[in-house]
């Protein structure tokens, strides 16, 4: 049997074949499809099989790192969570936490437009959407207010923010640019809608 990085094969048959003056030793082997069978976890995205080995892949907007690893490209990852009493960002290589903006009464539901760098989140004890810079600090502005919802998420290419709307039973969108003027998206087929998701990639809302 052989076991190498480059490919991995197995041996079927051993045969001798003898002259008088010369021999030879004859291998029969199987090709094995690497990315299946073999090292279906070497790669983090994907993986591509050839003969005598194999290649990892990685998506847009990934590099591929020491053949196998695929990493993010743009700055450093961070982590935006509600405690109920305040928005915070965690740095999970620093092992830092900030808060971005204190003194919150609920806040549960939260997001984030990568693109003008604000965070989105919901206080249902106030029942507003609140926004502000990720780094500015300061008092957060109301864009939503009369809603009791316990889930947002931000539509960063279509540049929309969608809520679910628990005192109407209700999933409601609006523009980023005006959120005050809101459209509902569902109205039926929920009793108490509590979160959602999307990708805008390939138009679902979750």
């Amino acid at each position: 049997m052989v076991n190498a990085q480059s490919g991995y094969h197995q041996l079927i048959r051993l045969s001798w074949l003898l002259s008088p003056n010369w021999f030879f030793l004859l291998f029969f082997f199987k090709h094995f499809d690497e990315c299946k069978q073999v090292n279906s976890n070497v790669c983090s995205q994907g993986c591509i099989n050839h003969d005598g080995g194999y290649s990892c892949y990685c998506q847009d907007g990934y590099d591929l790192i020491k053949q196998t690893y695929c990493q993010a490209i743009g700055s450093d990852p961070l982590i935006l969570f509600a405690d109920r009493y305040s928005v915070l960002e965690y740095d999970p290589l620093l092992r830092k936490k900030r808060t971005i903006s204190p003194n919150q009464n609920f806040a549960v539901a939260l997001d984030y437009d990568i693109k003008e760098m604000q965070v989105y989140w919901s206080d249902s004890a106030n029942d507003k959407v609140y926004r502000t810079n990720i780094n500015v600090s300061g008092v957060p502005e109301v864009v939503i207010s009369e809603t009791d919802t316990y889930g947002i998420c931000i539509d960063w290419i279509f540049r929309n923010i969608y809520w679910a709307d628990r005192s109407t039973t209700t999933i409601k969108v609006a523009s980023l640019e005006d959120p005050s003027k809101h459209t509902i998206l569902i109205s039926d087929t929920m009793s108490s809608p509590e979160d959602l998701t999307l990708d805008p990639r390939i138009g679902y809302v979750l």
